[in-house]
């Protein structure tokens, strides 16, 4: 579902839960395995957001804008609004995280729509070195959510390999993990946040603090000094309704503030270290890096 993660190519059956929402009945008898058309099947505003959690804090989040379907209705074409982001872990003149942002507009399509989900994990075989399974529940993670898991290990006897894989009714690919350790090879994504209709599950990410298309805030417009700072930074020009969010070296925001009007903002409340000062303001979005030193 998300863009560079290899995904099989979904109405809904079961209903989408809340966490703690009881299933009452309805699980009296054997679920069936999803098909691709459930797997995928969006509506106009869902949201998603999902990252990548062996690398520094990132973000993939989407908002299905348009849908359509191919003549014999077995192919579902999506468009999706998107605002990502990824930062990278940078030692000069300081170790810092630095942060660079993307957005706008991009499709997928899914094919073999009546195909069963799990029909690409069909071969796979089961012996002493090597296990598949594949398993249908209402998942707690994703808030109750009825998904369907693909868990496989391969050639385990000796540096084998493994997969696991989650897909969602309605929700698209919410997992994806494979792990070789004997190559040092180990990629991973996974869902944290989804709209669907009424239902939310998880929590968003605002890092950026924008949600549409945003142009870079250039440093001759806006500066920030001192550096270091000790108990205030002052801006070079007024803000006036800006969004103001300061990241540490993890990318954990510390401070949100959605309505700043002012020339100095007030720091006496963090420790000695190296964060991110982001700025959204009059449509543009600047990052910088912001030291504060007591010593």
């Amino acid at each position: 579902m998300f863009r560079g993660i290899f995904i099989i190519s979904p109405v809904m059956l079961f209903p989408l839960l809340m966490c703690g929402q009881s299933t009452g009945n309805q699980r009296t008898s054997t679920p069936t395995m999803l098909t691709n058309g459930q797997v995928y099947d969006f509506s106009i505003s869902d949201e998603f957001q999902s990252h990548s959690t062996l690398t520094p804090p990132n973000a993939h989040r989407m908002k299905i804008i348009g849908k359509r379907f191919s003549g014999n209705g077995d192919t579902v074409i999506y468009v999706y609004s998107f605002n990502d982001y990824s930062s990278a872990f940078v030692t000069n003149p300081t170790p810092h995280l630095s942060y660079s942002y993307s957005s706008g507009t991009d499709s997928m399509r899914y094919s073999n729509l009546s195909g069963l989900a799990n029909i690409s994990f069909s071969m796979q075989p089961n012996d002493s070195c090597d296990s598949s399974r594949d398993s249908l529940y209402n998942s707690s993670q994703f808030c109750g959510a009825f998904v369907y898991e693909h868990t496989s290990c391969t050639a385990c006897c000796f540096e084998g390999f493994s997969y696991d894989m989650i897909y969602g009714n309605g929700l698209g690919q919410l997992l994806y993990d494979y792990y070789f350790p004997a190559n040092y090879a180990h990629n991973h994504f996974e869902v944290f946040y989804y709209k669907k209709g009424p239902f939310i599950c998880g929590t968003p990410d605002t890092t950026g603090l924008y949600l549409g298309v945003a142009s870079t805030l250039p440093v001759d417009i806006l500066r920030i000094f001192p550096s270091p700072a000790y108990s205030e930074v002052f801006f070079s020009k007024k803000l006036q309704n800006s969004r103001v969010q300061v990241a540490d070296i993890l990318g954990n925001t510390i401070l949100q503030i959605n309505c700043f009007t002012g020339r100095t903002l007030d720091i006496s409340g963090f420790q000695s270290g190296n964060y991110t000062l982001i700025i959204q303001d009059s449509g543009s979005i600047g990052s910088f890096k912001l030291i504060i030193s007591r010593n």
